[in-house]
C-alpha cells in the first residue's frame, strides 16, 4: 500500500521579525548571498548595503554607481557582487573582504573592482552565469541583451533581443542558454554562445514581461505585469502552463525557493505553490 504524501503545512500569516533602513530612497532588489552570510540590498539611492542576515547591521555599503541601482546579483561562490544602475554601467565588487571580516572589512572602502561599459540605456538586469564568475549577462531599457567578459570588461556579444526594454536576463543552470523577457511581451531563449536565438515564447495577449528565469529543474517561469498570473513553459515540450504567484497590486514578480515558484517582492497575504494553486 502506498505511503500518502504528509499534508502541507498550515497557513500562518507573516509576521515581521526585523527591519531596516540602510538606503535613504527605495529599495529595488534584495539578495542573499548563495553561501547565506550576507544580504545585500539595492536602493534608488544608488547605494547597495550589505547587511548580516540575523540582525540586519549594515556591513558594509558599496558606493559608486551615480544613478539609482536596478538589480543586483551574486557569484556562486559568492565572492562577487554585479550591480545593474540607471547610469547605463554595470559595476563589479569584490566581497572577499567583507567576508573574510576583521581589519579587512572596511565599512567603507572602495570594491568596485569593474566598470562594464556598453549600454545606451538604464540597466535593468543582471546575472552571472552560475558556472563561472567571470561571466555576465545584462538586459536594460536599449533593448539589448548583452554578454560581459568580467575579467576584461569587455561586451563579448551585443544582441539586439527585444522592440521594447529588457526586463529580465537570467542563465539556465549550466551556463548554456539565457533567457530574456521583455515589455514587448516575448520572452526569448539564446545561445550563450553565438547569440543565436533558440526559441521565442510570446501570450496571445502580449502582456509585458516583467521578469523570466529558469527553475532549477530547467523549466522556464514567466510572470507578467499588469496580469495576476504566471505561465511555465517547458523546454522539450514548449507548452504553456498557468501557474499561480504571489501578487501585489500591478506588479508580479518571482523567485524559487525549494523548487516553488514564490513572489520575490510585495505584500502578499498568501503564498500559493505552483504545483495546486491553492494556497498554504
Amino acid at each position: 500500500m502506498s505511503q500518502q504524501p504528509p499534508p502541507p503545512p498550515p497557513y500562518r500569516p507573516y509576521r515581521q521579525v526585523r527591519a531596516a533602513t540602510p538606503h535613504t530612497r527605495a529599495v529595488s532588489c534584495v539578495r542573499f548571498s548563495p553561501c547565506g552570510r550576507l544580504l545585500a540590498t539595492a536602493s534608488l539611492d544608488g547605494t547597495v548595503a550589505l547587511l548580516s542576515p540575523s540582525s540586519l547591521a549594515v556591513i558594509a555599503v558599496l558606493r559608486g554607481q551615480t544613478d539609482g541601482v536596478s538589480d543586483l546579483c551574486w557569484s556562486t561562490e559568492s565572492f562577487y557582487l554585479c550591480t545593474a544602475s540607471d547610469d547605463r554601467t554595470l559595476r563589479i565588487w569584490d566581497i572577499r573582504p567583507v567576508l573574510a571580516g576583521g581589519a579587512q572589512a572596511d565599512p567603507g572602502a572602495d570594491r568596485c573592482v569593474r566598470v562594464l561599459r556598453g549600454h545606451t540605456n538604464f540597466v535593468f538586469s543582471a546575472n552571472f552565469n552560475p558556472q563561472t564568475s567571470s561571466q555576465v549577462a545584462s538586459g536594460g531599457f536599449d533593448c539589448t541583451v548583452r554578454i560581459w567578459d568580467v575579467k576584461t570588461g569587455r561586451c563579448t556579444r551585443a544582441i539586439d533581443a527585444h522592440n521594447e526594454p529588457v526586463t529580465s536576463v537570467h542563465f539556465i543552470r549550466d551556463g548554456s542558454i539565457i533567457v530574456s523577457g521583455s515589455h514587448d511581451g516575448s520572452c526569448k531563449i539564446w545561445d550563450a554562445k553565438t547569440g543565436a536565438c533558440l526559441k521565442t515564447v510570446i501570450d496571445d495577449m502580449k502582456p509585458a514581461v516583467s521578469f523570466s528565469m529558469f527553475s532549477p529543474n530547467e523549466t522556464m517561469q514567466l510572470c507578467y505585469r499588469q496580469v495576476l498570473e504566471g505561465i511555465q513553459w517547458t523546454c522539450e515540450q514548449s507548452i504553456l502552463y498557468p501557474v499561480c504567484v504571489f501578487h501585489y497590486k500591478w506588479e508580479v514578480h518571482c523567485k524559487w525557493i525549494r523548487r516553488q515558484l514564490c513572489v520575490h517582492m510585495g505584500s502578499a497575504r498568501e503564498k500559493y505553490p505552483s504545483e495546486t494553486g491553492r494556497p498554504y
